[in-house]
């Protein structure tokens, strides 16, 4: 896990397969009804990023910290955590109404699918486990 420390579901998804600059893994847990996406990133610090839960569900307000990880706000379903399997997209918008200059001049490092343009979208599907799991300290 990239949090060695805690105990999180799996998968861990590698979304970056695609991408040879770009390093980007997502987990998730499920804790007091609600499941948090977590992940670590290459993707400079203050990198604004949003999560979207087939495309109906979604927190556009996530921040790259200095050591490259990141926590999405809580997603629920009529109070429930997410079950069943989702497409899960990780959303990186590459301008002005997103970032700050300073992230800007440091994207422009990236390259490969889904990076080089104005924005990367990247996709997958995970599934839900049908039961609790918690965030756990070893």
């Amino acid at each position: 896990s990239i949090f060695e420390n805690n105990k999180f579901i799996k998968p861990k998804i590698d979304l970056s397969q695609k991408t040879k600059d770009l390093q980007l893994e997502l987990e998730y847990y499920s804790q007091n009804n609600k499941t948090y996406f977590i992940g670590q990133t290459n993707l400079p610090e203050n990198t604004k990023i949003g999560i979207s839960i087939d495309s109906k569900s979604s927190d556009y307000k996530i921040y790259i910290n200095k050591d490259g990880t990141f926590k999405s706000a809580g997603f629920s379903y009529l109070g429930k955590s997410i079950k069943g399997e989702h497409e899960i997209e990780l959303i990186v918008y590459k301008n002005k109404l997103w970032q700050n200059n300073e992230v800007l001049k440091k994207l422009d490092k990236y390259k490969g699918y889904g990076i080089e343009k104005e924005s990367g979208s990247f996709k997958t599907k995970m599934y839900f486990e049908d039961k609790k799991f918690d965030l756990v300290k070893k």
